[in-house]
């Protein structure tokens, strides 16, 4: 009886202990699979953000606010900016005096910077009379124009009735050409009854630098 006894119960217990041992590794492997899991879920969650995306932050308003240009007061006027008129003349000794105004009528500030070039022009075709103007020796500094202000800038022209005729060629201006300083877009002053030189060498303009 008590070999029966003890022998039975062993039996018995070992299909038990195998189950138990199955649902043990069964479970095991559960809270390692529930553990990796997890940890995949929580990587993708805490992932950094890329740069130039952080929420909340407005990129594009600021590179907006950035990229805001703000006119350059020392910008030269451009001549398409400007309005050039010729001042009342004057006779002076054998010369013709008058002053070239330049209104800016852009809707920035812009400066002007020393000489205009000026000469005289005829046959009704803007052939250049003579030589082109000669600069006297006057200092210059910028002159800034806020939108709707104006400078100029003096300008002498000798009689072409003083000069020798032969070295002169005496013929009839039609006005005068003007570049403003630094640019290479012109602007015709019609002039009434001032004569010009056909040759090249008669220099009858001078110009003083843009002041206010």
């Amino acid at each position: 009886m008590l070999t029966y006894l003890s022998s039975t119960p062993a039996r018995a217990l070992a299909p038990a202990l195998a189950v138990a041992c199955a649902v043990l590794l069964s479970g095991c492997a559960s809270g390692n699979e529930s553990s990796q899991s997890q940890e995949t879920v929580t990587s993708v969650v805490t992932e950094s953000p890329s740069q130039g995306s952080v929420p909340g932050k407005d990129t594009d308003k600021e590179t907006t606010s950035q990229g805001e240009a703000h006119p350059d007061p020392s910008a030269a006027c451009q001549t398409a900016g400007l309005s050039v008129t010729a001042g009342d003349t004057q006779g002076a000794a054998g010369s013709i005096l008058l002053d070239v105004d330049f209104r800016n009528t852009s809707d920035n500030p812009c400066t002007l910077d020393g000489f205009p070039g000026v000469s005289l022009v005829g046959n009704n075709d803007g052939t250049q009379l003579g030589a082109p103007a000669r600069r006297e020796e006057i200092s210059s500094e910028p002159v800034t124009l806020q939108p709707g202000e104006s400078a100029h800038s003096p300008v002498r022209i000798t009689r072409a009735e003083n000069y020798d005729v032969q070295a002169c060629s005496p013929v009839p201006a039609d006005g005068l050409r003007v570049y403003p300083p630094n640019q290479t877009d012109s602007v015709f002053l019609p002039l009434d009854s001032v004569t010009g030189c056909e040759s090249e060498d008669a220099e009858l303009i001078s110009v003083q630098p843009v002041t206010r």
